[in-house]
Parts: C-alpha cells; structure tokens; sequence
C-alpha cells in the first residue's frame, strides 16, 4: 500500500470515529459516551480509537481543533501593540466559527441540555479550550502574568457561554450557514459589552 493511500486510510478512519462520536453524543449525551461505544459504532476496536486520540478529553477537543488552530494563527498574526481583546475580536471577524465547529458545539450543547446537567467530561472539554485560550493570550502578554490572562480567558469563556445559550434558544434545527453567521453575531457582540467595559447600553459588534 502507499504512503498516500496509507494516509488517506488513516484520514477516513479518524474521520469515522469523530463521526461516530457525535452520533454517540447525540443519542446519550456526554455521559454515555466512552470509548468502546464510539469504537463500536465506528467498526473498529477500541484499540484503534486509542490510536487516534489519547483520550475522550482529546476526541472531544479534536472536533473543532481546525476551527480553532486557524483562528489562533490569525490572532497570532494581529499586531503586537494591538489590544488583546481588540485582536481577539479581529481575529473573530476575519475567521468566524464555521458552521461545521458550530454544529458539534449545538450537539453537545443540546444533548447536556436535554439531561439537564453538565457532565465531568464537559467540564474537562471546557477546561481544556479555556487553557487553550490563556496560552494564546500567555504568548502575546508574557506567560509571567497569569493572573491577567487567566481572567481575560475567563472572561472570554464566559461571555462564550452566554452567547451559546441564547444561540441553542434560537436555533432549534440543522446548523446551517445563517445559523453560523448569528452565532458569530452574537459573539461579537458579547466581545462589545466587554470591549466597552459594559458601559455602553449597545455597543456595536464591531
């Protein structure tokens, strides 16, 4: 077999696996959700799935990881003197949540909704994009200031969060592109309020 062919198996299995971890989720909710049953419903052995991802944490965090990775490069990218949340918000505009990532995010979030409760491996999902974030900001700020990264990912995670749960009130079916455009909307418009230190009755999304 070829090296191309090799990797084009690799590349279809892992993409069986991720897709068979959202139909996982979507049937038990994140805390149905382990290894052998995604395995299972993939065809392969749960040896495979370790062979693809370290952990659920990893398979979970992997779904929107290339979402993520390209907007962190363009945040990387923004000038030095610019402000952190000025080039988080820059980075937004010019690289918005597609609708695939936004798909997963409304998978998990109507799943954990529909249990009522938030589930241990949720937290830790949440905790690991947290941590991403802060070590974006570490890289810009200096990694010897975590307290004002730390509060800044916080910050950031939280107005996430909000603008997450009036997205799943709104958006009841398919996450299609419309659907993706208000979620980044609203996200933008959460940056604002911050932006503006909430002083401002209606900031602008800009």
């Amino acid at each position: 077999m070829t090296t191309g062919r090799r990797e084009q198996n690799k590349a279809r299995t892992r993409a069986d696996l991720l897709e068979a971890l959202r139909a996982q989720v979507a049937a038990t909710g994140l805390a149905g959700v382990t290894a052998e049953a995604v395995a299972e419903r993939a065809g392969v052995s749960r040896r495979t799935f370790f062979n693809y991802f370290s952990s659920l944490d990893d398979a979970l965090a992997g779904v929107i990881s290339p979402s993520l990775d390209e907007i962190g490069a363009v945040f990387r990218s923004r000038p030095a003197a610019e402000q952190p949340l000025d080039a988080i918000v820059a980075a937004l505009r010019q690289r918005p949540l597609d609708p695939d990532a936004l798909a997963w995010i409304h998978t998990i979030g109507s799943a954990e909704r529909a249990r009522q409760g938030v589930s241990p491996l949720a937290d830790r999902v949440w905790a690991h994009h947290q941590g991403w974030l802060a070590g974006l900001l570490a890289e810009r700020l200096g990694a010897d200031d975590p307290l004002r990264t730390g509060t800044l990912a916080s910050t950031v995670m939280s107005i996430f969060s909000v603008v997450q749960d009036q997205w799943l009130d709104e958006t009841g079916g398919p996450v299609d592109e419309a659907a993706a455009a208000r979620f980044n909307q609203l996200l933008l418009t959460g940056l604002a309020h911050a932006r503006s230190a909430w002083t401002e009755a209606r900031p602008s999304s800009a």
